[in-house]
């Protein structure tokens, strides 16, 4: 497996305590990895509104030895892509052999 790109994971831990709303503090750690990007699909609103909305999907593919969860991040190119949905585990004779990953940006 080929991983030519060089990324971020930005794992999000709980800290253990709240904000004042109730919601849970989250630091971010960045984590360097190699990955493989591969674009899947983007989707655009009509083009009469010039805030229109665009998401772009792309597969990540990352090592075996890869921590990463649905709540994560990844950064790349000056970008944060968003995990969605599950991570993948790949496996070859019983072994993980690699993860995947859809990630999705939003831009407007």
């Amino acid at each position: 497996m080929i991983l030519h790109d060089r990324i971020e994971t930005v794992q999000r831990i709980e800290t253990g305590d709240w904000d004042d709303y109730g919601n849970p503090i989250v630091d971010e750690v960045r984590v360097p990895t190699r990955a493989a990007l591969q674009p899947m699909d983007s989707d655009e609103m009509t083009a009469a509104d010039p805030g229109a909305q665009v998401v772009t999907r792309y597969r990540l593919i990352l090592p075996a030895s890869s921590k990463i969860t649905a709540r994560d991040a990844i950064h790349h190119g000056g970008r944060t892509y968003e995990v969605h949905g599950d991570i993948a585990p790949h496996t070859i004779r019983g072994r993980v052999h690699h993860h995947e990953a859809v990630i999705v940006r939003t831009m407007g």
